[in-house]
């Protein structure tokens, strides 16, 4: 295990500063390359910047998602979501890449699962608020990114398990629920997302972003290599669809195109 400290600031400096290179570098080599031809000169040298290039983008594509962890990792069970300053995440093993986007997916996983939480937020005073909604947005957007990254989303489902994967979309309904309960009493930042889009209807638009990436999400894991061999072996996905068939016909799944109720349970461990 690994714990690392990261400046939020600096490394999305570092990134910008990256990605400006690459662009300015591939933009020369186009035009180059043009000119070479229309001198009739060969262009096969040109061919080894590729490599370089794609080097410096995967390096700013890799800290872009340390970054990433590390907002999550400091939002999960929280209201609000740091913008910046030094942060500190921990990931499994050492710190490579593979590790990171790991720790990332268990976060997402995390932090939906910690919506349970801000909805039991429902006396006077402790409803549900704006910082509750970005936070929702946060997450979708989040896995809407990495939803076909196998390394994210294997340890988004083996975190979420049978259970949390069919309670998704009820807890995703429930907090809509309950942020309207106390429409009428809320202030205009909480009521109305912008000058143009009531809260509620933004609500609505995130749970269908987030159930769209859900969707695609669970089909890049259901591919890999690792929930078909653990499917029908040991490790997180044993068992898996047999448990998730379970979960649909006799558990949270019961709930699935209902309102939400009273009775739906707890949130899943």
């Amino acid at each position: 295990m690994a714990t690392v400290r990261i400046d939020v600031d600096a490394a999305r400096a570092a990134v910008a500063v990256l990605r400006v290179q690459c662009e300015a570098a591939a933009e020369q080599w186009t035009q180059v390359g043009d000119l070479s031809r229309r001198a009739l000169c060969s262009t096969g040298p040109l061919d080894g910047l590729w490599e370089p290039l794609d080097v410096i983008g995967d390096l700013a594509t890799d800290l872009e998602t340390r970054i990433e962890l590390a907002i999550t990792y400091n939002t999960s069970g929280a209201s609000g979501l740091p913008t910046g300053g030094s942060l500190t995440y921990v990931v499994p093993g050492d710190d490579t890449i593979a590790s990171v986007e790991a720790a990332l997916g268990a976060q997402i996983a995390g932090g939906v699962l910690a919506l349970e939480a801000a909805n039991d937020r429902l006396q006077p005073g402790q409803e549900l608020t704006r910082a509750d909604v970005e936070r929702l947005g946060y997450f979708a957007r989040m896995l809407e990114r990495y939803a076909d990254d196998e390394t994210v989303t294997n340890a988004l489902f083996a975190q979420l398990g049978p259970e949390g994967t069919v309670a998704v979309p009820l807890l995703l309904q429930q907090f809509g629920a309950d942020y309207a309960a106390y429409a009428g009493d809320r202030p205009d930042q909480d009521a109305r997302w912008d000058d143009h889009t009531d809260m509620s209807a933004h609500i609505a638009g995130l749970q269908r972003q987030f159930m769209t990436a859900f969707g695609v999400a669970l089909a890049a894991t259901s591919r890999s290599a690792e929930f078909r061999a653990g499917n029908d072996a040991r490790g997180p996905f044993a068992g898996f669809t047999a448990a998730l068939v379970a979960e649909i016909t006799g558990g949270w799944g019961q709930g699935w195109g209902s309102g939400p109720a009273d009775d739906a349970g707890a949130a899943p461990g």
